[in-house]
């Protein structure tokens, strides 16, 4: 039986580029797509989707409000947020709001459908479970925002000076946050952070 796959993105160009290559994955469907949050839910009740793929970077606080109610009334529907760049919401407020994890705009057509294989099976077979949304969001609750994203970024494979570039803050800055972010989840190296990243669904391997 394939993955159903329900699409909240809002550029139309890139939202049809996008059902075109989950579709062909041979284990992968979309049933719906939008480039509306308000559609969402609708388009989720009525279709019944596995996986929304959402865009979390829609006008004001819609993303995070579809996936806070997309994933809290449509029984089974698990979410997988897109995210953007550095003004847009973080993989932590994405969680926060109910997503079992998240992905990067600018990853592969590879790495997207593995993700979402991974949120629709919960459990991979190869490396550790995707946490739930309570497990996520009460796992890193001491960082903030900026502390998150800057985890994530490091996790990906970013260098500090890249991380500083890509959310236009400075060096030092990066420093300091990195320093905050293994005090408080008490890891010592870089490894450890990408190792938690991954574990808790901040990053898709």
């Amino acid at each position: 039986m394939k993955i159903r796959v329900l699409v909240v993105l809002a550029p139309a160009l890139a939202r049809e580029g996008l059902v075109h290559l989950i579709d062909l994955q041979p284990d992968l469907e979309v049933v719906a797509a939008t480039g509306q949050a308000i559609e969402a839910t609708v388009l989720a009740e009525r279709t019944h989707p596995d996986v929304v793929v959402m865009d979390t970077e829609l006008a004001g606080d819609a993303s995070l409000a579809a996936i806070h109610q997309v994933g809290h009334h449509v029984n089974g529907a698990r979410m997988l947020g897109l995210l953007g760049g550095p003004f847009g919401p973080t993989a932590a407020e994405a969680v926060a709001a109910g997503a079992s994890c998240c992905l990067h705009k600018d990853s592969s057509a590879l790495a997207l459908a593995e993700a979402i294989r991974k949120v629709a099976a919960v459990a991979p077979c190869d490396r550790e479970p995707v946490p739930d949304v309570e497990t996520l969001a009460n796992g890193h609750s001491r960082l903030s925002p900026r502390e998150c994203e800057i985890m994530r970024l490091l996790a990906q494979g970013l260098s500090t000076r890249q991380t500083a570039i890509h959310l236009f803050i400075s060096v030092h800055t990066v420093h300091t946050h990195r320093r905050h972010v293994m005090e408080k989840l008490g890891l010592s190296t870089t490894a450890d952070i990408v190792r938690y990243a991954i574990r808790n669904g901040l990053v898709i391997p």
